[in-house]
């Protein structure tokens, strides 16, 4: 027969899992506590908890559960990696830095690691490192977006245009409607000076900006009509 004790707690922490799905955080945190009151070292209710706090907009709270999570099950590269996560949001970027390399150390392929240590690189200054991050993503998946849209973006900082170019060109076979690299390639052909190429840019830009992007697109708009002049 079934321990009455463990049904009680598969029962709750699945139930936190689909509100956690549904966007239901504080259902979520109070099924994750009901877990825990019976099994407090329950390691996967403790980063639940965290990640539901975390989306609430309660860093400090979300890293006390990843700690306690940590403490339980500390060969656990997911929990590792989201205490990163949660510690760059808060703009404390050599703890998550560390967090993230302990998730990479327990887990070497793992790129979303990989990729937010590049940007905790970028955020700094630390552009070489960075682009050395988004490249060991690429080497584990060529498909990553992301990855290729921020190298195109350091590129195109350093001056590096033709390879900002080439970066953007491979979002976009990725997906052809990423602002960003329409943005970024626009820009980088303005300053070439292939003025036509860089509208098609800007009118693409345009084209795929939502509403969160409205100054954005004035600028883009205004860029077309200087470059038609």
């Amino acid at each position: 027969m079934a321990d009455p004790d463990e049904q009680y707690i598969d029962a709750w922490y699945a139930k936190g899992v689909t509100f956690s799905d549904l966007g239901k955080h504080q259902d979520a945190i109070n099924c994750m506590d009901k877990v825990l009151e019976i099994s407090p070292m329950h390691g996967n209710a403790w980063t639940e908890k965290g990640n539901n706090l975390d989306n609430l907009g309660k860093p400090l709270e979300a890293i006390v559960c990843y700690d306690k999570a940590i403490e339980i099950n500390p060969s656990d590269a997911e929990v590792w990696y989201n205490k990163g996560l949660t510690l760059k949001k808060i703009r404390k970027y050599k703890d998550a830095a560390e967090c993230l390399y302990k998730a990479i150390e327990r887990n070497p392929r793992h790129e979303n690691a990989w990729y937010h240590i590049g940007s905790v690189f970028d955020n700094i200054g630390e552009t070489q490192d960075a682009i050395e991050c988004y490249d060991r993503v690429l080497d584990i998946n060529p498909r990553y977006a992301g990855a290729w849209l921020n190298k195109s973006a350091i590129f195109g900082r350093q001056g590096k245009f033709t390879e900002a170019i080439l970066c953007c060109d491979k979002t976009l076979e990725l997906n052809p409607k990423d602002v960003g690299a329409w943005g970024n390639k626009g820009y980088a052909l303005e300053i070439l000076g292939r003025n036509q190429e860089a509208i098609w840019c800007f009118k693409k830009f345009i084209e795929f900006a939502g509403p969160e992007s409205a100054s954005q697109v004035e600028q883009a708009k205004q860029i077309i009509n200087e470059l038609r002049e």
